[in-house]
């Protein structure tokens, strides 16, 4: 039975789920620069009361909006798409699943509480806070899980009966595809029933533990941010770390916030932020309930050390590194050190960076993560010092920071100490990681890139000439084995995912001669970190076995 278990959930399950989830979080920084975009067209202090750009500004932050309070939907349709031989057919059997699955949780809640399902979102309810709405149903608050489980249930559903062929001659125009939503409809009522009658008390149990974790007075209010920061840095090197991140980010366990105004719910970091920073920017001219929004969430705990670690760590980290090269060499890799820290700095994107010593040094992962873990623990620290938080921003990226930090938070709400204290902490990071990073490559001796005439060859850039370019998807295909040996080629934001037939044919080496900052192999998974590339010669390599 165990055998079954490591084999079903293998290291290619896990890469493979990783890519379904980022197909969602990939959108998610676009959400939330088209929400602050808007609060800044719609701000009389910005633009003054113009018509046009007050228009303009609403549309933009609501395009932003659908997409936070739709997240579930999204992960159904993502995870539906990726899982399905059909990509097409598995998103639309996901979405069936999920639109009947909280369709029956409705009517079958409101049947046993003894209210109509129109009055499950009100005072007429008892179990009021257990209940949310999702693309108008009102339903329990099962968040990205729900998406989930309608995914995974709508591509298996596909799979297994696309080519369904069992009915009779009068009902024949039903086999095969069409049969899908079919069973569909019948599994994903099922589904509700059951999430009826067990998640009340597991959503109980989740929602305790995420006020514990996202509470800054909890005996362990400083620690979880530690565990949480470190943890992702060790998990990052095998693509395994939005394993943590997803539940902190949209689910319960990173705690939630309801907005004072207009009741709207975010659960977990992000979408909770954005609906903070909403309700802090309405109680801009009102100090009491800013005070009172301020104090009751912290949305910088699990984000701020992130942020350190794009505007400050990694760029010492990067510095150190290039100043340890010899000087006869510097010249030739400043290109490459300077290309990896602007990619951290404007877009957040840390692996260019971080796969030039992750791999070569476990000294340098530890430490990194170890750091990386008090960073987040900052906010915490501060708010103990201070007696009042600051630090409460959440972003990825520059272009999010200023839209989120210094436009909403700091310009129309008004706080401009949360985002310049990340500005201040992330440079007193730069210059901790700096020296830190110098006296340990120094120490012990570690191999960074550049620092040995017979590394030169295999860490320098790829060719960036057109024809190199042209034939490069051509290349990766052959240094993963040939055509024959692909049985499955995807990408995330930063890495080329890539389920082969026969590891032993995959020629590792030859993938920094092409571009990559590292290559994981775990049996049949290969993940190749190519940056933001990726997705691109995904689509060429697609093109390409589809002939």
């Amino acid at each position: 039975m165990f055998n079954k278990l490591k084999e079903k959930f293998s290291f290619e399950f896990w890469q493979k789920f990783s890519k379904a989830l980022m197909v969602v979080v990939a959108v998610m920084p676009a959400a939330g620069i088209a929400i602050g975009l808007g609060k800044l067209l719609n701000s009389p202090m910005i633009l003054g009361n113009v018509r046009f750009f007050e228009l303009l500004g609403n549309i933009i932050e609501q395009i932003g909006w659908t997409v936070i309070v739709n997240l579930p939907a999204l992960f159904a349709v993502a995870i539906g798409g990726t899982w399905a031989k059909e990509k097409a057919g598995g998103a639309f059997a996901a979405f069936v699943a999920y639109l009947v699955m909280n369709q029956t949780i409705g009517t079958l809640s409101a049947d046993m509480i003894g209210i109509s399902s129109g009055e499950l979102l009100t005072d007429a309810n008892p179990y009021r806070t257990l209940f949310t709405s999702s693309l108008g149903l009102p339903t329990l608050q099962l968040g990205a899980l729900g998406g989930m489980i309608s995914g995974f249930l709508g591509a298996n559903l596909y799979n297994k009966y696309n080519s369904f062929d069992k009915l009779p001659k009068a009902l024949a125009f039903f086999n095969g595809k069409r049969f899908v939503p079919i069973i569909t409809l019948f599994w994903g009522a099922v589904v509700g029933a059951i999430a009826v009658a067990i998640w009340p008390p597991v959503q109980d149990v989740i929602n305790g533990i995420g006020r514990t974790i996202a509470d800054p007075d909890s005996s362990i209010a400083a620690f979880a941010p530690f565990v949480y920061g470190s943890l992702e840095r060790l998990l990052l090197p095998f693509g395994l770390h939005h394993m943590v991140t997803i539940p902190i980010n949209y689910s319960d366990v990173g705690g939630t916030y309801k907005s004072i105004y207009d009741g709207t719910v975010g659960v977990g970091q992000d979408p909770a932020f954005r609906v903070w920073a909403s309700d802090l920017i309405k109680a801009a001219k009102d100090p009491d309930a800013q005070n009172m929004i301020m104090n009751s969430y912290m949305p910088g705990r699990f984000k701020i050390g992130q942020m350190i670690t794009g505007f400050g760590s990694l760029i010492g980290a990067g510095f150190a590194m290039l100043r340890v090269i010899p000087k006869e060499r510097r010249a030739k890799y400043k290109p490459m050190f300077l290309g990896a820290m602007s990619a951290v700095f404007v877009a957040g994107v840390t692996e260019p960076i971080e796969f030039m010593f992750m791999f070569i040094s476990p000294i340098l992962l530890f430490v990194h993560a170890v750091l990386t873990g008090i960073a987040f623990m900052i906010p915490d620290i501060a708010r103990m010092l201070f007696g009042h938080p600051i630090m409460s921003v959440h972003a990825f990226g520059l272009i999010e920071f200023i839209l989120n930090g210094v436009v909403q938070v700091g310009i129309l709400a008004g706080h401009n100490l949360q985002w310049i204290s990340v500005v201040l902490a992330s440079a007193a990071y730069g210059f901790i990681y700096y020296f830190v990073f110098k006296f340990c490559i120094l120490k012990f001796n570690i191999l960074t890139p550049g620092r040995v005439e017979e590394a030169e060859a295999e860490t320098t850039a790829a060719d960036k000439s057109p024809a190199f370019a042209e034939e490069k998807p051509l290349k990766v295909i052959e240094a993963l084995g040939g055509l024959e040996n692909l049985e499955e080629v995807d990408a995330c934001m930063t890495r080329l995912r890539v389920t082969v037939k026969d590891n032993s044919k995959v020629k590792d080496t030859v993938f920094k001669a092409l571009g990559a900052v590292g290559v994981i192999k775990k049996d049949r998974g290969i993940q190749v970190i190519f940056g933001p590339e990726a997705d691109i010669l995904k689509t060429k390599i697609n093109a390409i076995r589809e002939g």
